[in-house]
């Protein structure tokens, strides 16, 4: 009975251990996804922010465009 006892808590510690690494690198893994997820979107709201601009000077152009006899 002391034995089986024993085997189970070695088999215990070795399951927690493995248990803890895999904890370990899944921790990892959600950081670096974080800072995938954090850096797409700086890219995402750089490139709206580009696009907006250049939406509004496209506009302006055409405006003055219209108001001069142009377009």
């Amino acid at each position: 009975m002391l034995t089986q006892l024993e085997e189970q808590a070695r088999q215990n510690a070795i399951q927690q251990a493995t248990n803890t690494q895999a904890l370990a690198q899944l921790t990892e893994d959600v950081a670096s996804l974080t800072d995938v997820v954090t850096n797409a979107i700086e890219i995402i709201e750089s490139d709206r922010e580009a696009f907006r601009e250049e939406i509004r000077r496209i506009w302006e152009y055409l405006l003055k465009s219209n108001g001069h006899g142009g377009v």
